[in-house]
């Protein structure tokens, strides 16, 4: 693996070694960019949803 690249699956593992059982993420979706307002504030309303 390339320095500073990171797989979702090395991730997980990471969690799942440190957290509690019900705390660890079960999938990680990495994205380009969130959106935001214009203060800076994520607009978590307008993130994808599966």
């Amino acid at each position: 693996m390339e320095k500073g690249k990171v797989a979702p699956s090395d991730l997980i593992e990471w969690a799942k070694a440190l957290m509690e059982a019900f705390k660890y993420p079960r999938y990680i979706e990495f994205i380009d960019e969130l959106p935001a307002t214009p203060s800076g504030k994520v607009l978590r309303k307008l993130l994808p949803r599966e």
